[in-house]
C-alpha cells in the first residue's frame, strides 16, 4: 500500500521539472530546425540539379535546330537579300535583319529553299519557280530557280527565336497545286491583323538569353581555329563577301535563369559546316 509520499516520488520520477523542460525544449528547437533546414537544403539542391540538366538540354535542343538549318541552308547572309515587308522585320516592321549589329550583337541570316514537306522527310522535294525557263508540269522543271526564303535567329526582349522572312509575293509563285510546307512566321500580337504574311507565329527556342549571350563566328573551312578575315565589317557588302568565303559557322549560346532560389547558367557550342553549293539568290523578288 503507497503512502502519500510514495506517490508524489512515485510520480516525480515520470515527469519533467520546469527547470528540465526549459533546458530541453530549446535543444528540440535546435534539432528539429537543423532537419528542417536539412531537409529544405537538400530539396533545393535537388530541385535546383533538375533545373540546371533541363536548361542544358534547352541550349542544346536550340543548337540542334540551328544546325539542321545551317547545314541544308544555301547561303550565309549579313543581311536579307530581299525587301522586307511589315511586320517580319527585325523592327516587326521594315527594317532589314544583320548578322551583326553595330553594338556587336550577332543574328543569324540564312539563305533557305521553300520545299514541298518538312526537309526531315525524305518525300520532300524543292519548290521551282515556273517559266525560269521550264513551265510547271515539264521534267526539266529541276533545273529552274528554287524558291528560297530567309531563316532568321535573333535575340528579342532575353529570349532566341527563329523567323522564317519570305516576300510577301510567295504563296503566288509557285506552280499550281504545289504544297509551300515553310510558313512566314511574325511576332504573336501582330499576327491577328497581317494574316496574308503571318502565317505563324515566331518559334520561341530559349529563354533567359542576352543579346551578348549568342555568338556566331564564321570559318573558311572547318577546321580553321581563327574566324575568317572581314566577318564583322560593319558594312553589310563589305561584309557578305567575306561571309561567302566561309563554309563553317561556329555558334555559342548561354542561357540563365533561376531554380529554387539559385542562379543558374548553362553554355553549349556547335561548329556545323553548309553543306551543297552556295545559292543566295532571292526568289521570287516582291
Amino acid at each position: 500500500m503507497f503512502s502519500m509520499k510514495s506517490l508524489r516520488q512515485h510520480n516525480k520520477s515520470f515527469g519533467f521539472t520546469l527547470v528540465e523542460m526549459m533546458i530541453v525544449a530549446p535543444m528540440m528547437i535546435i534539432i528539429i530546425g537543423t532537419i528542417i533546414v536539412a531537409i529544405v537544403t537538400l530539396t533545393g539542391e535537388s530541385l535546383a540539379e533538375g533545373g540546371r540538366a533541363q536548361l542544358l538540354n534547352d541550349v542544346q535542343d536550340s543548337l540542334d535546330r540551328i544546325e539542321a538549318d545551317v547545314q541544308a541552308s544555301g547561303a550565309y547572309l549579313s543581311t536579307n537579300n530581299f525587301t522586307i515587308t511589315a511586320p517580319q522585320g527585325l523592327d516587326d516592321a521594315t527594317q532589314k535583319f544583320v548578322s551583326i549589329s553595330p553594338v556587336g550583337v550577332d543574328s543569324i541570316i540564312l539563305n533557305s529553299f521553300f520545299t514541298t514537306a518538312s526537309p526531315a522527310l525524305s518525300t520532300r522535294s524543292l519548290v521551282y519557280l515556273p517559266n525560269t525557263p521550264f513551265a510547271c508540269g515539264d521534267a526539266s522543271i529541276v533545273q529552274n530557280q528554287v524558291m528560297t526564303n530567309n531563316v532568321v535567329y535573333f535575340v528579342k526582349d532575353t529570349s532566341l527565336w527563329r523567323r522564317t522572312v519570305a516576300t510577301s509575293t510567295y504563296a503566288s509563285k509557285a506552280c499550281a497545286g504545289v504544297n509551300i510546307w515553310q510558313q512566314p512566321n511574325c511576332a504573336e500580337a501582330l499576327m491577328a491583323t497581317n494574316t496574308s504574311l503571318c502565317k505563324a507565329q515566331d518559334e520561341l527556342l530559349l529563354t533567359g538569353v542576352q543579346p551578348t549571350d549568342f555568338i556566331v563566328d564564321y570559318y573558311l573551312s572547318a577546321s580553321d581555329t581563327t574566324p575568317a578575315l572581314g566577318t564583322e565589317l560593319q558594312d553589310p557588302d563589305a561584309r557578305q563577301i567575306a561571309i561567302d568565303k566561309a563554309s563553317t559557322m561556329q555558334i555559342t549560346l548561354k542561357a540563365s535563369k533561376v531554380y529554387a532560389g539559385r542562379d543558374i547558367t548553362q553554355q553549349g557550342t556547335i561548329r556545323v559546316t553548309r553543306t551543297g553549293s552556295i545559292v543566295k539568290y532571292a526568289t521570287p523578288q516582291p
